[in-house]
């Protein structure tokens, strides 16, 4: 593993270590499920970085591509997988959270229907482009759910202010999840501000309750 990974790493973790104590300052099933969140999106990461770094050497070895073809896109899929999982813990954190906005209804139909319609010109970009294979069916499917957890907190947020930088990290997530490249240090750069974001919320209410 690259210096620079292990730095954004180190960042990823102590995103995490933060909205963990916060979780443990002010328990609730909200802070629990934001914590399961961000663990697992962070994992899907690391599991990105490790593809990545795979794949770099495959391209510059015949004979390490031969070796390690199956794994990196093995590691490439359960990064997916983490991070689908991670994303669909945002769902109960806000709701629950939310709950008795008068509003709820509609942030929920709104979020479903911004994520369908962004999603949709997305995939109908990439189908202009001619790069509809087997991976980007299953980027779809990430992006999808990404964005309607992080529209419903984004939409929830306008009542339910605290949600408002967890919203902002959501999507900010979502951003580095759609950029892809050799040497893409922009990617993890979005990726570790979207969870400073996203630490916000749980962490707050040790800062005396700011939000």
């Amino acid at each position: 593993m690259r210096k620079k990974n292990l730095i954004f790493i180190l960042g990823f973790i102590m995103c995490f270590l933060a909205a963990y104590k916060g979780m443990v300052f002010s328990p609730s099933f909200t802070m629990m499920f934001v914590a399961a969140g961000m663990g697992f999106c962070i994992m899907a990461e690391i599991l990105y970085m490790v593809q990545n770094e795979g794949d770099m050497r495959a391209a510059n070895n015949t004979s390490v591509a031969e070796k390690t073809g199956r794994m990196t896109i093995g590691v490439g899929i359960c990064s997916r997988i983490f991070y689908i999982i991670g994303m669909i813990w945002v769902f109960p954190a806000v709701i629950i959270y939310a709950t008795g906005d008068d509003w709820m209804n509609g942030c929920m139909k709104a979020a479903g229907i911004g994520s369908i319609v962004l999603c949709g010109i997305w995939f109908g970009w990439m189908w202009k482009k001619g790069e509809i294979r087997l991976a980007v069916w299953g980027k779809a499917v990430e992006l999808l759910i990404s964005l309607a957890g992080a529209l419903l907190a984004v939409f929830c947020g306008i009542n339910s202010v605290a949600l408002i930088p967890y919203g902002a990290g959501l999507l900010l997530l979502t951003i580095a999840r759609l950029s892809e490249g050799k040497e893409n240090k922009v990617r993890e750069c979005f990726f570790l501000a979207g969870l400073v974001l996203m630490t916000v919320f749980p962490s707050a209410p040790m800062l005396g309750g700011v939000l």
